[in-house]
Order: C-alpha cells, then sequence, then structure tokens
C-alpha cells in the first residue's frame, strides 16, 4: 500500500492539472464566423487599421466591458469594430478575453473585411461598414446545448420562459454602456434554472428586447430537452444551465444606474436669496421714515412729560394759595383780639366823649391818640 508521501505529489498533480484546464477552458474559443465580405491585402491601409485598432481594444475596454471604435476616413478602409465581455467578470478578465479574440480571429479569418468569434467571456465583431452600430442584428447565429436532459421538458420550459421573460425585460432596460441580467428559477424535481441575457449596449432597448426574444424562439427548434443552452447572435447572447455559472454581485456592480448604491441624498435647502439692492429713492424713503416715527415718539414723549410738569406745577400753585387764605385769615382773625384793659384805657372807659355813633354790632369808639375806631 502506497504511503501518504507518496500519494501527495499525484495529488497536488492533479489539482494543478485541473485548475489549469479550468482556465483554459475559460478561455478557449466557442464559435466564429467569417462573413467572406471581400478581402484585403497585407500592408494595405484597411491591414494597417485593422491592426492598429486591435491593439488598442484590451486597454481601452470600459469598466462594463463594452467598446465600439472606428479608424480610417475612406469607407472602403475603415475599419469598425464592437468589443463585449460578458457583463459578469472583471475588467482584467475581460481585457484578456479581448485580447486573445484579436490575436485568434486574425488567424481564424485571414484578409477578411468582416469577421465575428465568441468566446466564452467576450465577444469581437468587425467590419468595413458602419452599419454594425446600433443596428440590431440576430444573424448570423450559432447554438450550443448541453448534453444532459431534462426529466420533465414540458414543466421545465414554462418555468424557462417565465424566466426568461424577467431577465429579458431587465437587460433591455439597461444604460448604454451595459445591458445584461441574471437570476435563477425553480424547476421541476428539484432543480434550479439559472439564466444570462445579454446585448450590445449600442442597440436600443427595443432592439435588444426583440434580438432576445428571437433568440429564445430558437430553443425548441434546436434543443427541446436540454439542461443546458447558449444561443448567439451578433447583437445579443442567450444562456441558461442547470448549476450556477455567472457571477451576479459583479453584475450588479457594473450597473451603477440599475442596481447600484442607493443616491445621495438631497442637499438641505437653499437658503432665499437676500433682496436685490434698491436704489437710492428707497434707501431714503426708508430712513425717512425712521426719522418721522423717532420724532414723533420724542415729541409725545415730550408733550406728556410737559402736561405732567404744569399739572404738577398748578397743583402746588393751588396748594401753596389755600396755605396763603389760611395765614391771612388766621391773621385778619388774631388783628380782632385786642386786651379788654388795653381797650377800656384808649377809650377812657368807654366815655361818651370816645363815643363816636352806633355800629351793628354796638357802640363805636374813637381809640385816643391814632384815631381807629372800634
Amino acid at each position: 500500500m502506497m504511503s501518504s508521501q507518496t500519494w501527495l505529489p499525484f495529488f497536488i498533480f492533479l489539482i494543478q492539472t485541473s485548475i489549469s484546464s479550468t482556465f483554459v477552458t475559460a478561455q478557449t474559443l466557442l464559435t466564429y464566423v467569417c462573413l467572406n465580405n471581400g478581402n484585403y491585402t497585407s500592408n494595405s491601409t484597411f491591414s494597417n487599421n485593422l491592426n492598429t485598432i486591435f491593439s488598442s481594444l484590451p486597454s481601452n475596454m470600459s469598466n462594463q466591458g463594452f467598446l465600439n471604435s472606428s479608424l480610417g476616413q475612406n469607407p472602403p478602409d475603415r475599419v469598425n469594430v464592437i468589443a463585449l465581455c460578458r457583463g459578469d467578470i472583471q475588467p482584467d478578465l475581460c481585457r484578456s478575453c479581448i485580447h486573445n479574440a484579436t490575436i485568434e480571429l486574425l488567424d481564424l479569418c485571414p484578409n477578411q473585411r468582416q469577421a465575428m468569434q465568441w468566446r466564452e467571456f467576450c465577444m469581437l465583431r468587425y467590419s468595413n461598414n458602419s452599419n454594425i452600430f446600433g443596428n440590431m442584428a440576430d444573424s448570423p447565429v450559432r447554438m450550443l446545448r448541453n448534453t444532459a436532459n431534462v426529466t420533465s421538458p414540458q414543466q421545465f420550459h414554462d418555468d424557462l420562459r417565465a424566466l426568461f421573460e424577467q431577465l429579458r425585460v431587465q437587460a433591455a432596460s439597461g444604460g448604454s454602456l451595459i445591458k445584461v441580467a441574471a437570476g435563477n428559477r425553480t424547476a421541476p424535481d428539484f432543480q434550479t434554472i439559472y439564466g444570462l441575457l445579454q446585448c450590445s449596449p449600442d442597440v436600443s432597448p427595443d432592439d435588444c428586447s426583440l434580438c432576445l426574444t428571437r433568440a429564445a424562439q430558437r430553443i425548441p427548434g434546436c434543443c427541446p430537452d436540454a439542461r443546458g443552452v447558449r444561443i448567439l447572435q451578433p447583437s445579443c447572447t442567450l444562456r441558461y444551465e442547470s448549476a450556477p455559472f455567472y457571477n451576479l454581485s459583479r453584475i450588479q456592480e457594473a450597473q451603477p444606474t440599475a442596481l447600484g448604491p442607493s443616491p445621495p441624498r438631497p442637499p438641505p435647502p437653499v437658503p432665499p436669496l437676500p433682496s436685490p439692492p434698491g436704489n437710492g429713492n428707497d434707501d431714503n424713503t426708508t430712513r425717512t421714515v425712521i426719522i418721522i416715527v423717532v420724532v414723533i415718539i420724542i415729541s409725545l414723549t415730550i408733550a406728556i412729560a410737559a402736561c405732567v410738569g404744569i399739572f404738577m406745577r398748578k397743583r402746588r400753585k393751588h396748594k401753596a394759595e389755600e396755605r396763603v387764605d389760611h395765614d391771612e385769615d388766621m391773621s385778619t382773625a388774631e388783628s380782632l383780639q385786642y386786651d379788654f384793659g388795653k381797650i377800656r384805657a384808649a377809650t377812657n372807659d368807654f366815655t361818651d366823649s370816645s363815643k363816636l355813633g352806633q355800629g351793628g354790632f354796638g357802640a363805636v369808639y374813637k381809640v385816643s391818640g391814632n384815631g381807629v375806631a372800634m
């Protein structure tokens, strides 16, 4: 019996071989088409334009894996190219796939003015006609199938049709850089269907939807019982399998418009703009109104203070007059109060010779010495 140390190198070899085979398979060519729409000669203007634009394609690919480009002035020598990567792969793998495609397609279709190829992760198409941009093309078509068959074809295709309808709408609603959708649906016998639909982003949403519809309609004719199928058309591709094969998180990352993060919060409301500066008349009017109001307030204050002052002065004067009248009355009363003895002496003891006459209060006498009558 072999020891574990003896088996270890063998297992390492198997793992390395498996990894290497997986990588090679992922980068291998699926199919290609040489359209035989005219030839070009080596070192011609068209040949130089084609080599130049192919050499720059990998580095110019967008992060979403799409590029359409042209090079050349005159239509016979003008090269038009569409490069499209599968929507669920990373940019580095996309550029690597396009690089391999540019090398192999020139070998597969030498001196052809129109050709295309589909690889595991990308598609490359070139032509001397600019009508490849923005126009939907559903032919030529290539169809690949899985050798395994489903056990309940009718129910399977009902579920497959429902999944395709959902993904078709999502893919067609994509933007100008990526139109792709992926998802799964439960199928009969505890199976799951995994699907990915993609369009060339330069076609319109309606053309994308039409292209995918026609691709799905080809399935019953080519492979009605297959567990997995790929329909490859110039403007769109369709694939479904019974096992996962796509990276959904990458698709979500590559579609910032449809599936990206939530939009930022709206900015705070802008404060109202200050009133525009008025002319000199407005300023003078405002200043005049302020002055008038201040003058009125001051005048009212002075008037109220003056009224209070006058009232207080009159009140004090009235009280002073009352005190004077009272003092005079007291003085008059006191002036009438003489000592009886003095009066008697002044009137010579009320003799008749001192009597002047009779008054309302009695006899009136002359006070001797000063002519005062009492």
